[in-house]
């Protein structure tokens, strides 16, 4: 709106740099690209924070702090990375993907899989998947409605008693 235009109205130049706080390089990346080349000429538009690969050794340090609390070895827990995902950007999905392929890769998890919200692979089919224990870290800009209601919601549905058609 508004407000944006605003912004980068001020942030023309050639020290400007703007650090879009999303997960993917989707469609708000198209929009915010088209507004900073109309309103902010000059200003360099970098990666959105999801997408920098040192983000995965924060979620591997966070998923290691939180098997360490329950008491948990990293090589007999696995990571389920729970990210938004969507059917509108395959690109959503790839970012987490990558960063769950980062961490397995540095093998100190028994399995690392990401899991989806709006696409599959769900969460909770993930979870379903993964034996044992199991850290789940958010790929997501903050906690807010998705960190704390949906993604637990998933996991409890994960393991709720499937019901059956009357025979």
């Amino acid at each position: 709106g508004d407000g944006l235009d605003r912004t980068l109205a001020g942030a023309r130049g050639e020290n400007a740099y703007i650090l879009p706080v999303l997960m993917a390089d989707g469609f708000t990346m198209r929009i915010l690209s088209a507004r900073i080349a109309e309103h902010a000429a000059g200003a360099v538009l970098c990666r959105p924070v999801g997408t920098l690969p040192g983000l995965a050794d924060l979620l591997a340090e966070q998923a290691l702090r939180t098997a360490a609390e329950r008491g948990w070895s990293p090589a007999e827990t696995a990571v389920l990375v729970a990210a938004h995902g969507t059917a509108r950007n395959p690109g959503s999905a790839r970012i987490a993907e990558a960063h769950a392929e980062r961490i397995r890769r540095s093998g100190r998890f028994a399995a690392v899989e990401a899991g989806f919200l709006d696409q599959a692979p769900t969460i909770e089919d993930v979870r379903r998947a993964l034996a044992g224990n199991c850290v789940v870290t958010g790929l997501f800009v903050e906690c807010g409605a998705h960190g704390a209601r949906d993604v637990p919601m998933r996991l409890a549905q994960a393991f709720a008693p499937r019901s059956r058609p009357a025979s």
